[in-house]
Formats: C-alpha cells, sequence, structure tokens
C-alpha cells in the first residue's frame, strides 16, 4: 500500500513547485482520510488555488469543512473501535490541522500557510490539535486515546457548530 506520509510530501511539493506561493487550500478525502484506504484505493486530493478565491463563497468553505470534520470523525471512531493504528490516528491530526486552516480562511478571510504561524491565531481547541499535529510531525510519541478523544470531540463539536 502507498506510504501516505512520503506520497503526500511528494505531492505538495510538486503543487508548491508547479503552482508557487498560490496553493491556498490542500484537503485530504476520501478512504485515506477516513482511515479505510486499501491497496485499491485511490488518494483523494482538493486544492484550491488563489484564483479561484473569488468563486469561493463562504458557503463552500463551510461546506468543505463540515464534510472534512465528518470524514475525521468517522475515521477516529473506526480507528478507537477497530484499528487502534497510530499511523492512522497521526493522518487524522493532518487533515485535521488542514480543516483548521479552512477554518481560519472561513472566519478571517485570510489563509495562513504554515501551521506554525496559525498556531497562535486559532481557538485553544485547534491550538491543541495544531500543537498536536506539530509535535507528531517531528517524531513525537502517540498517546493513543487521549489524543483519539481529544479529535473525537473537536470533529463532533464542529460537525454541530458548522
Amino acid at each position: 500500500m502507498v506510504n501516505l506520509s512520503t506520497w503526500l510530501h511528494t505531492f505538495l511539493s510538486a503543487l508548491e513547485e508547479t503552482f508557487p506561493n498560490r496553493v491556498w487550500f490542500v484537503g485530504l478525502q476520501g478512504s485515506y482520510a477516513r482511515g479505510e484506504a486499501t491497496e485499491a484505493s485511490d488518494i483523494d486530493i482538493v486544492v484550491i488555488l488563489d484564483e479561484l478565491l473569488v468563486q469561493i463563497d463562504k458557503t463552500a468553505v463551510c461546506k468543505a469543512i463540515k464534510s472534512s470534520a465528518c470524514n475525521i470523525y468517522h475515521s477516529c471512531v473506526h480507528n478507537m473501535l477497530y484499528e487502534k493504528n497510530d499511523a492512522i490516528l497521526k493522518d487524522l491530526y493532518k487533515s485535521a490541522s488542514f480543516v483548521i486552516q479552512a477554518i481560519y480562511f472561513q472566519q478571517s478571510g485570510t489563509y495562513i500557510r504554515h501551521q506554525s504561524d496559525l498556531l497562535y491565531m486559532v481557538e485553544p481547541a485547534e491550538q491543541q490539535i495544531i500543537k498536536t499535529f506539530l509535535e507528531l510531525k517531528k517524531g513525537g510519541e502517540v498517546a493513543f486515546q487521549a489524543m483519539s478523544n481529544t479529535l473525537f470531540t473537536w470533529s463532533k463539536t464542529w460537525i454541530n457548530q458548522i
């Protein structure tokens, strides 16, 4: 099966090289986002470029946030009950970090590209998700139950809020 982290790193590098300073949002969708990928799965990526901004209204951004939060929620529950897989949880935190970029964009009209820059611009619940993602990215340990519960609660809140 494809190593999602390696694939995403290569994809994001190629995307930035192809569209320098134009990428506004990248999100993981489908079976990989839900933690249900198999050997036959493709990788579903949503990319929003700056020139499309005028065509994206608040409703579309809210829909993307809710859909992504639903995918994270579903995958988190599945992983907590069945897979209990640290790698899936790490990928879900990565997906959540993209959702937080979209949330901040929806709230402020400003896209913040780097998670480290976004960290102190968002609410405490989102800060916790980003901090965890950044720690995991640096090789931090997974506290499976606590991290899963945090992500589960966070995604549920956004599903109900938006």
